[in-house]
């Protein structure tokens, strides 16, 4: 059923993308094919091959290291502003995502 939830999404998204397109009959569907392919493929590599789940765990801790990073650089720059955030908790990672792209 999940399965059956995801193509359904990718095929409203594809949908969705050909009506809002300025030239329909410039799509390329192969190219658009081969993208889903290539999604559905990395989909089962990570799902199925235990390297690829540990590459992927690494790469992710390394990503919480660097936001988190970004984060104390945002509260050294913007003081309590990135501190006291506790309303909006997403306003918190955004001004340490902001630092960091923004050097």
């Amino acid at each position: 059923m999940d399965y059956l939830r995801g193509l359904a999404g990718l095929t409203f998204i594809v949908t969705l993308a050909y009506l809002f397109s300025n030239n329909r009959k410039s799509v390329d569907w192969r190219l658009v094919g081969v993208g889903i392919l290539l999604q559905l493929l990395i989909g089962l590599i990570i799902g199925k091959v235990e390297l690829a789940q540990q590459a992927f765990l690494y790469l992710s801790s390394k990503f919480v290291t660097f936001l988190s990073f970004a984060q104390k650089g945002a509260e050294f720059l913007y003081g309590d502003l990135a501190k006291n955030s506790a309303d909006d908790p997403e306003a918190k990672h955004s001004l340490g995502v902001l630092f960091a792209f923004q050097a």
